[in-house]
């Protein structure tokens, strides 16, 4: 009877074995978790398999008492029933994990039903609307070299498919991790501080984007990267431990590649990676490449299917824009798009690896067919032949093509996005008075002024760069324009597109989606008029430019803000003349009266300057915040469930939230020697939030890179308002930074990763602890102190500021709770609204998940609560709850397409920061101001 017992209990043994293999999550670290629970029953079967081993010993001893033999039984008994206890656990936890994740699934299911039109509509514009330098292989070629010339990287980047993205960092990453390594050697061997800084700053800056929970396998394909060694140690001969010469790496063929792709999986955002580390690199190599001639690039381009391959050359390869021999591309989404740079014999030779077995270069087999284009370009993206452009004239020929353009044109074709535009709107002419040109119907003019600028007027086709209100916002579009003495052609990007792909520019005169095609004859003179022979005086033109200006001054984003309530959700209709507008004006109508929504019907004409481009447009606001938009014909029911939105909608009204709560400072991170603590250039700004005010005084808590840039001496100010409401600049000192402990965390002694308890037969209670071999103590071990990227500053003749009002210390908000977040934003990006103004941008956003992610690299370390954001772009900076309490800073991540959330810090960890900075005040009344922060709180 005993022996089927034993066999029963060790079958059920292997069961359960195999149950504990699953895959589990990497929450270990939470009690009662997945991940925890998995863990106990890996623990409660190995303690079975122990005792059954035990007794399969004792069967075959001899001297075993029965006795003996009955109480191992128990105990076996008992740690398969503990088992079981535990899995049945689990089993509820996992049962409670997928209901929410199908109510969640539900939700977006519900959320993506109600959008259906709009995101099947999306998808086939994506697919059919491809911008020009994604078009072929060799766009894609002449896009990378002119991204590359331009250090224009972030536009670089987005040449590559995800796959690619996923490979150039993990070469990116091999080659600070080779940095960080040669940093240990100059160090090791005595180099000066000033020879290792910079290195040891690119380390630091490509720390930031290491996840603090990465996956296995990025960890393993990590591991591998970390223990390669510099190829100059293989040159130099290196000896290792054991006395035997240095071996490079070896790699099938192939396996390299995967292994960097995989190794991506270490950073937060591969693409922003790259970005940053390319600018990075390319300020450091700027002084030694600013002399250095380049080779023109030569490709030799071979087409199969979905694929192509394109090799160098010219040479020396290491002289041209690309300093590669190969670049791989493939089809994605009709986008050529590139997946890999260099071949994998170029990968091996940048990692000083050796292949296990001999490769081919890396091309494509062409197909029965091949498709071969010619090194040179031959024919655009159209199929149209392109322009010849000579190189830029001097100004003398400027000068004299301006002159042939002077005058008066009257517009016989307007062609905007393809439609035609002479059924919407009245006869148009051109005023051009030197290098500005006027769109004027009558004596109105009807849009901002454009400075023509030619780039190049070598041949009969000139390329120009238009730019509109060039003493306003000045968006620059690219264009052609050919003129002769009674005719003017003009073919320009359209605004959308320029804000999409800012290289884009029209190849020929043809209509199309993302231009704008001006065809003019121009206006004779009045024969009777004393100016025989000539056209109009700059006199005339003057005059007639006054009286314009004086007749009509757009108005602005602020002036749209007043045709609002104050308070309330009002939706706004942009009209035209179109049948379009005609049939949504009485929709819109029913649907605001039946919302209880005010209706504002506005003439987009008059508000270009506000809407654009002409089209009928619907922007729905709530307490003056900017809500959405829409455009175009609309159901009911669609523009119905767009303004339901706003029923749900956070704004700092409804949630009480000060605006003067949030102070932006501005960093001018301009590069150069000479340009370091100068208010010139470029701006990177960022937001703080108010913590403590006393008089003039004020405690701003904010990201630590602030300090970072103080102390490398750049100028970062804050922009506040004086006595008299005007605004005004303010120095900034660091009042805490570094670590800080965190509220609820008094046990500083080191824990295992998982502990499980278990009773045995005879009453003893047994620990079973077990160690975690998938990370170093440095990750599991509790700190004193842990790193928040936060700090506090100081400002002094601040007026009208506002302390925030903090959420509670123990504060966690529901899932899918609405949230507010806020922060001060220089992208201006929001079609149609094309000049949104409102300093501050605000946007309701939604809790995703809570505890998922953690800030550091310690496991112990603050946990954070992603938010999903509803569009893109979206404001990351301070998130407020329902009430108006202050939850976190932003913490980590940015929306992208393919995930909507950002991270921020948890009410616990906001108030370790302060308490950290109260510690080291020495002011009393400031010190006494943030007391009442801290207070205050529930």
């Amino acid at each position: 009877m005993r022996n089927i017992t034993l066999t029963s209990l060790l079958i059920w043994i292997g069961a359960t074995v195999c149950f504990a293999q699953s895959d589990s999550p990497q929450d270990s670290k939470q009690p009662g978790s997945i991940g925890a629970l998995q863990t106990q029953v890996a623990a409660s079967n190995a303690l079975a398999n122990q005792i059954a081993g035990q007794l399969v010993v004792a069967r075959q001893a001899d001297d075993t008492q029965l006795a003996e033999f009955e109480a191992l039984t128990q105990q076996l008994i008992d740690a398969v029933q503990a088992s079981f206890d535990l899995q049945q656990k689990l089993h509820e936890v996992q049962l409670a994990e997928a209901e929410a994740k199908i109510a969640a699934s539900r939700a977006q299911i519900k959320m993506r039903q109600s959008n259906s039109e709009d995101i099947i509509a999306q998808r086939v514009k994506m697919l059919l609307d491809v911008p020009e330098q994604f078009r072929t292989p060799l766009s894609v070629l002449e896009a990378m070299e002119r991204c590359l010339k331009e250090k224009d990287y972030e536009a670089y980047v987005g040449l590559f498919s995800d796959e690619g993205a996923e490979l150039l960092a993990g070469m990116l990453l091999q080659s600070m991790t080779m940095m960080g390594n040669m940093l240990g050697l100059m160090e090791a061997t005595g180099q000066s501080p000033e020879e290792t800084q910079q290195i040891k700053s690119i380390v630091e800056n490509c720390n930031r984007f290491m996840r603090s929970n990465p996956t296995s396998e990025s960890v393993a394909a990590m591991g591998k990267l970390a223990s390669m060694l510099p190829p100059v140690l293989f040159q130099l001969g290196a000896i290792g431990p054991d006395g035997t010469p240095v071996k490079p790496p070896q790699f099938a063929p192939g396996e390299y590649a995967q292994v960097l792709r995989q190794s991506s999986g270490m950073l937060t955002d591969p693409r922003v990676f790259c970005v940053t580390m390319l600018d990075v690199v390319s300020a450091m190599e700027a002084n030694e490449n600013d002399n250095q001639q380049t080779v023109a690039s030569e490709w030799k381009l071979v087409i199969d299917g979905i694929r192509a391959t394109a090799t160098q050359k010219s040479l020396p390869i290491d002289q041209t824009v690309c300093k590669t021999e190969s670049v791989e591309m493939h089809l994605e989404d009709g986008r050529w798009k590139i997946s890999q740079i260099g071949s994998d014999a170029e990968l091996m030779e940048f990692a000083g690896a050796t292949s296990l077995q001999p490769s081919q270069p890396s091309t494509i087999a062409p197909s029965n067919s091949p498709s071969v284009l010619p090194s040179s370009p031959q024919a655009n993206g159209n199929g149209l032949p392109s322009m010849p452009y000579a190189s830029a004239p001097p100004a003398e020929s400027n000068q004299q093509s301006l002159q042939m353009l002077q005058g008066r044109w009257q517009v016989d074709v307007h062609n905007f996005a393809g439609e035609d535009q002479a059924d919407t709107e009245p006869q148009l002419e051109l005023v051009i008075d030197g290098q500005i040109l006027r769109f004027v119907s009558g004596t109105e003019e009807v849009s901002s002024p454009i400075q023509i600028r030619i780039k190049n007027d070598a041949s009969p086709v000139w390329q120009v760069e238009l730019v509109v209100d060039p003493n306003g916002d000045a968006e620059t579009q690219h264009g052609l324009l050919q003129v002769d003495e009674s005719k003017l052609r003009i073919c320009m990007a359209n605004s959308g597109s320029a804000i999409a792909d800012k290289d884009f520019r029209p190849q020929t005169f043809v209509p199309g989606k993302r231009v704008t095609l001006l065809e003019c004859s121009r206006v004779q003179p009045d024969k009777t008029s004393t100016l025989s022979g000539k056209w109009e005086t700059k006199r005339h033109l003057a005059e007639e430019k006054t009286q314009i200006v004086a007749e009509e001054k757009l108005p602005d984003w602020n002036d749209f803000l007043e045709q609002l309530p104050e308070v309330g959700t009002a939706l706004v209709m942009f009209s035209n003349d179109s049948d379009i507008s005609v049939q949504m004006l009485p929709v819109a109508k029913s649907v605001t009266e039946a919302a209880s929504v005010v209706f504002v019907e506005l003439p987009q004409r008059t508000w270009r300057k506000v809407a654009a481009p002409p089209a009928t447009h619907f922007v729905l606001m709530k307490d003056r915040q900017l809500i959405g938009a829409r455009t175009g014909l609309l159901t009911q029911k669609r523009l119905a469930d767009f303004v339901e939105l706003a029923k749900t909608w956070l704004t700092p009204h409804s949630t009480g939230v000060d605006p003067a709560s949030l102070v932006r400072i501005d960093c001018y991170i301009n590069p150069g020697k000479d340009n370091i603590g100068s208010q010139q250039g470029g701006i990177y700004s960022l937001t703080t939030a108010v913590v403590a005010v006393h008089e003039d005084q004020a405690l701003l808590l904010g990201p630590d890179s602030i300090a970072g840039y103080i102390e490398k001496g750049y100028a970062c100010v804050a922009r506040v308002r004086d006595e008299s409401g005007k605004p005004k600049q303010l120095p900034l000192d660091v009042m805490q930074i570094g670590p800080v402990k965190l509220i609820g965390q008094v046990d500083n002694k080191a824990k295992s990763a998982v502990s499980a308890t278990l009773t045995l037969g005879d009453g003893q209670t047994r620990e079973i602890t077990l160690e975690s071999t998938d990370y170093p103590k440095s990750v599991t071990e509790p700190l004193d102190a842990y790193d928040t990227g936060s700090a506090i500053y100081h400002i002094r003749g601040a007026r009208g500021l506002v302390a925030v009002q903090l959420a509670p210390v123990d504060y966690l908000p529901q899932l899918f709770q609405p949230v507010l977040s806020g922060c001060f934003t220089v992208d201006r990006s929001r079609h149609p609204i094309s000049n949104f103004a409102s300093p501050i941008d605000w946007q309701s956003q939604t809790v995703w998940s809570i505890g998922s992610s953690i800030y550091g690299s310690n496991m112990n370390g603050p946990e954070l609560i992603d938010v999903r954001c509803p569009t893109r772009p979206a404001p990351v900076g301070f998130t407020f709850s329902e009430n108006g309490r202050l939850i976190g800073r932003y913490a980590l991540g940015a929306p992208t397409d393919k995930d909507m959330t950002h991270s921020v810090f948890q009410p616990s960890t906001t108030h370790s920061v302060l308490r950290a900075a109260l510690a080291e005040l020495d002011d009393p009344a400031l010190k006494s101001a943030l007391q009442r922060t801290l207070d205050r709180s529930p």
